[in-house]
């Protein structure tokens, strides 16, 4: 009988040695089809994807500074060639606005939705580069990243801050200057704050297209531009995005119109032309911009279906309106007060001073910590992620960052 009891347990305990075998071949086999599979269909979407593009795109680093060199022949490959060499950052703002969309009381596929109503009112050669955008961003990740995508991050400041208005995220922050020096030489410049988790979306980029002048400015992911650049006539455009209680209604994205403004401008005047065609005052969002070119600099304040220009030789704006009666628009009527008088503050005291304005005194403010200037590790804070003047840029902040030089 004992012998018979160890013969049964030799044969239950070489079973489960069987069992346990099938099983780890069964996982080695499965990982093998799962890595073969992600591998094929890896190489079928950047096959899918694969174009000859007209141009070239580089990355170029100017005093450890980098921003990408890109020109070509038409808007597709232009967009082509940008999507190959940002994909990453166009990737981790896909990711970023999924993640978020909850906090926003929304979805995606909401804001999709809401993406698509924005297409009427885009100019064709603008679809054609979000196009490319797409394809090559999709042939550079091995993943496929979608005209939508691309729409998305070129409608979401429009959607998120003219229509879903959410008062429960932190206030986007900027703080830009504009001021005649000696002899009406503009100095101009500003810094970019935003929500520190979207620091590895932001890239400088230089393109050109024939006939059009050459772009220097920002993108958030797949942007085509956001007013935080200049072009080779030296026309310049600082953005800050204000939260008001005024809701937008789909038209141009802001990325489109500021593009537009660019390629077709020469002065301010321009630049206020297509910006703001005479056709209405049919804005998306609520925001300031200082506007500055060779010989003058302005201001305009701007909500949904009205707007204020200013003409002044000392200009700064924050996230906020300075206009008296334009406090009624604004969702928290207290929100970077503190931060427009100090730098209103400052830059009058260095004119009083020396009766001058410079680049020197300009980089000193918008290195001032912490009001103007804001470092944090936390993502989820407000941080100084860029900064740029008529001449310079910079990823980072200005204090613990160099500034690089914009070359036409």
């Amino acid at each position: 009988m004992s012998k018979l009891g160890i013969s049964k347990k030799k044969k239950k305990e070489s079973i489960f040695e069987l069992d346990k075998k099938s099983i780890l071949k069964f996982l080695k086999t499965f990982f093998l089809i799962f890595i073969i599979s992600t591998f094929s269909f890896y190489c079928m979407i950047r096959i899918i994807h694969i174009h000859h593009c007209s141009g070239n795109a580089e990355w170029k680093e100017n005093n450890n500074q980098k921003y990408l060199d890109v020109y070509s022949d038409n808007y597709y490959d232009l967009g082509y060639l940008t999507g190959q060499k940002i994909s990453y950052k166009i990737i981790t703002l896909k990711i970023i606005l999924i993640s978020m969309s909850s906090s926003l009381n929304t979805s995606y596929d909401k804001i999709k939705q809401q993406a698509k109503e924005y297409i009427p009112f885009i100019l064709d050669e603008y679809i054609l580069e979000m196009k490319g955008l797409a394809d090559g961003a999709s042939n550079k990740l091995g993943i496929d990243i979608s005209f939508n995508d691309i729409l998305i991050q070129n409608t979401f400041l429009d959607i998120v801050y003219g229509q879903l208005l959410p008062q429960q995220i932190n206030p986007i922050g900027c703080t830009s200057i504009g001021v005649n020096g000696i002899n009406n030489n503009p100095v101009a410049g500003q810094n970019f704050d935003f929500i520190k988790a979207f620091e590895n979306t932001l890239s400088f980029v230089k393109h050109k297209l024939p006939g059009k002048p050459a772009i220097f400015g920002i993108k958030f992911g797949a942007s085509l531009n956001i007013p935080m650049a200049i072009n080779e006539y030296g026309v310049n455009a600082l953005i800050t995005v204000v939260q008001t209680n005024v809701i937008g209604e789909p038209n141009i994205p802001i990325t489109c119109r500021t593009r537009n403004a660019f390629e077709k401008s020469s002065d301010i005047i321009n630049f206020l032309e297509q910006f703001f065609p005479l056709d209405g005052l049919a804005q998306t969002n609520s925001f300031t911009l200082v506007l500055s070119d060779n010989n003058s600099v302005q201001s305009i304040d701007v909500v949904p279906g009205l707007l204020s220009i200013k003409n002044s030789n000392q200009l700064i704006r924050t996230n906020t309106f300075t206009d008296p009666s334009w406090q009624q628009f604004l969702t928290n009527t207290s929100y970077s007060k503190e931060r427009q008088e100090l730098v209103d503050l400052l830059v009058s005291n260095i004119i009083s001073d020396t009766n001058n304005f410079t680049y020197q005194n300009l980089e000193s403010i918008l290195k001032n910590k912490p009001k103007v200037c804001r470092i944090s590790d936390k993502s989820s804070d407000i941080a100084t992620l860029a900064f740029m003047s008529r001449n310079k840029f910079g990823l980072g902040n200005p204090i613990e960052h160099t500034w690089g030089v914009i070359e036409f």
